[in-house]
């Protein structure tokens, strides 16, 4: 699937900017400047990745806050999905679990298990449909009272938290070669003790590695793999006993 995400990013168009290493607990900022020193904004305004954006748009962070949405902004994730469906990544991901007759043939099908898997809502709060496995993992999620963040496994949205200013990068934890960082940061009040991200790939690489693992191998760092020379995993969980994504998200393996 690497080497078909032709929507990737460049290794020209992003700069990164560690800094120092830190530890998970740390309430020490030891990086002075933001993780993204620099990124091409004309790679995020065509396919899948304006798609995303616009999608990523219309929820709402705090777990606490049900999300009561429009006919419109439904059809976003329809917009979306369309777009990530017409790509070889997705194509490549959807043949291999038919192959392991773990998804079906008939498209409209698996769009709507697809659907039903990442978008449904689904409570972390108490009496709040303010969840789903697609905003856990591709928005983030704050838990206001326990000022924690949950999820955000997903580059493009951490750096356009960070471009706008909502989140502070305090270190990394871990340096996936080029192509995944665990990192240490804030999110408004809320922290991220250990966050990880593949770098620079497109949302359609993400959505369909995630779904791949979570169908094919669910647990913790069971979906084993390497990209780019680097050894990865996923650990990826159902929510309860549901078909509902809990959480997915890439592992950085020795």
């Amino acid at each position: 699937m690497r080497k078909a995400d032709i929507d990737a990013a460049k290794p020209r168009d992003i700069t990164l900017n560690y800094q120092q290493r830190t530890t998970p607990l740390s309430p020490i900022d030891l990086a002075k400047l933001p993780l993204f020193k620099n990124i091409s904004t004309e790679m995020l305004q065509r396919g899948t990745y304006a798609a995303y954006l616009k999608l990523i748009d219309n929820y709402h962070p705090n777990t606490a806050i049900t999300e009561n949405w429009t006919e419109e902004q439904y059809r976003a994730i329809d917009e979306f999905m369309d777009e990530v469906m017409q790509t070889k990544v997705f194509t490549i991901m959807w043949q291999f679990l038919i192959s392991k007759g773990l998804a079906s043939e008939d498209p409209e099908q698996f769009k709507a298990d697809l659907k039903r898997m990442w978008f449904a809502f689904y409570s972390r709060a108490p009496g709040k449909s303010s969840s789903s496995g697609f905003e856990h993992v591709f928005c983030g999620e704050l838990r206001n009272k326990r000022k924690i963040v949950d999820g955000l496994h997903y580059w493009v949205r951490y750096y356009m938290l960070e471009h706008e200013g909502q989140v502070n990068y305090l270190g990394y934890l871990q340096i996936g070669k080029e192509i995944a960082s665990t990192i240490h940061y804030n999110w408004r009040k809320c922290r991220k003790d250990v966050g990880s991200f593949l770098i620079g790939t497109s949302p359609e690489f993400d959505f369909a590695l995630f779904t791949m693992c979570y169908v094919a191998k669910p647990g913790n760092t069971a979906c084993k793999f390497e990209i780019d020379r680097q050894k990865m995993a996923v650990t990826s969980y159902k929510l309860n006993d549901t078909p509902h994504i809990g959480t997915s998200y890439p592992v950085i393996l020795k």
